[in-house]
């Protein structure tokens, strides 16, 4: 009986965790589809829905952090992007979007030191001439 109930229960979780799986990725798509298109506000509601579901998921907050810089807000860019190398430092890309943020608050050698690091993840001397290009 216990380990029926027990299996029962189990089986619950794991379905609620592959429908919240399922419904985080759905979020994911259509704030990438809302993105592309040019609408960064709606892309990010879709995005802080994901992370309702995983706050934990850097790539879910690097997003963020790229319609935060769409919208201009450097400072939640920032942070966003700052939870994301957090969560996975040697991941370039995190790296870039706190570079770029960096940039839009005129943080200059931080930005600068941000994207020697992320050029330094990828081996790409391309990514420190980044501050080059407007944002």
């Amino acid at each position: 009986y216990q380990r029926r109930v027990h299996g029962e229960i189990s089986k619950a979780m794991f379905e609620k965790s592959k429908s919240a799986q399922t419904l985080e990725q759905e979020y994911s798509q259509r704030a990438k589809a809302e993105f592309a298109v040019g609408r960064h506000k709606e892309a990010l509601e879709y995005y802080k829905k994901a992370l309702d579901i995983n706050p934990l998921d850097a790539i879910i907050h690097s997003n963020c952090s790229a319609c935060y810089c769409a919208l201009k807000d450097w400072s939640s860019a920032l942070q966003h992007a700052e939870v994301a190398v957090d969560l996975k430092p040697e991941w370039a890309k995190a790296w870039r979007r706190c570079g770029i943020a960096l940039y839009g608050l005129g943080r200059m050698n931080e930005a600068i030191e941000a994207y020697s690091k992320a050029s330094e993840l990828e081996d790409n001397k391309e990514t420190a001439h980044v501050l080059c290009v407007d944002t």
